[in-house]
C-alpha cells in the first residue's frame, strides 16, 4: 500500500491452474535495489523513492511482502522503474514441460550481448559471468503484448503501443493529504514456461490497483 508519507512496495500472488508448458511458481525471489517513478510515460526525470544498494538475499514476491519504504510526493506517475539484480530464483509447483516440481532454479535474465538503459541514462551492457543490475521500465505507454524491449524506456507517450518497457495498466496516483494511494503488484500467474526449452520465468507482469 502507498501511504501518505511512505511507499510500501507490496506484491500479490494470484493462484491459477497450471497447464502443460505454463504454470504458476510457488516462489520467486528478486534482489530489488531501487524503485523510481516518473510523471512522464517516457520515464524522463525519474525520482528515487526507495533504495537498498546491497540486499544480501532475494525477497520472496509471491507472498505480498513489504519490499521497502520511501517518500512519494503527491502526483500522477505513469512510469515506474525497478532496479534489481538480473539473477532471480524461482521454484516450480508441478512437473510440467521442462519444469520439475519442487525444484528451485536460478536464471540470469540479462545475457552476453544484451543491453539496456540505466536510470541515469548510461548504457547497460550485460555479461553472463557477472551479476548485473538492470532497470526494468514499467509504463502506461508500453504495449500490452508483444516482444518488449523491457530494459529501455518508451519513446512515445501514446496509449499502450510502444515496444519498449513493460505495460502498466494505469498510472500510480498519490493525492495530496490522502492516507493511501494503492498497491503496486507483481503478477506471477502462469509465469513459468518452457518456451526456450527450459523452465523459465517468461510471463511476470505488473499492475497498479488504486
Amino acid at each position: 500500500m502507498i501511504k501518505s508519507l511512505a511507499l510500501s512496495l507490496t506484491c500479490l500472488f494470484f493462484a491459477s491452474l497450471s497447464h502443460a508448458g505454463t504454470q504458476t511458481p510457488s516462489s520467486v525471489k528478486i534482489k530489488l535495489k531501487e524503485f523510481w517513478v516518473s510523471t512522464s510515460a517516457t520515464c524522463s526525470s525519474p525520482v528515487l523513492v526507495y533504495t537498498n544498494p546491497t540486499p544480501s538475499v532475494g525477497v520472496e514476491i509471491t507472498t505480498a511482502p513489504n519490499l521497502g519504504n520511501g517518500y512519494l510526493a503527491p502526483g500522477t506517475y505513469p512510469c515506474v522503474m525497478l532496479v534489481f539484480s538480473d539473477r532471480i530464483e524461482y521454484t516450480a509447483v508441478t512437473t510440467a514441460g521442462t519444469c520439475t516440481a519442487g525444484t528451485t532454479y536460478t536464471k540470469d535474465l540479462c545475457h552476453d550481448g544484451d543491453s539496456g538503459r540505466n536510470v541515469n541514462g548510461t548504457t547497460l551492457t550485460c555479461a553472463d559471468a557477472t551479476e548485473d543490475d538492470m532497470t526494468l521500465y514499467v509504463s502506461t505507454a508500453s504495449a500490452v503484448s508483444g516482444s518488449q524491449n523491457s530494459l529501455f524506456p518508451p519513446t512515445t507517450s501514446g496509449g499502450a503501443t510502444d515496444p519498449n518497457g513493460e505495460n502498466l495498466n494505469t498510472a500510480l496516483v498519490k493525492v495530496a493529504g490522502s492516507a493511501a494511494a494503492g498497491t503496486f503488484q507483481f503478477v506471477t500467474t502462469g509465469a513459468l514456461s518452457d518456451i526456450h526449452a527450459n523452465c523459465s520465468p517468461e510471463n511476470i507482469s505488473f499492475r497498479y490497483v488504486p
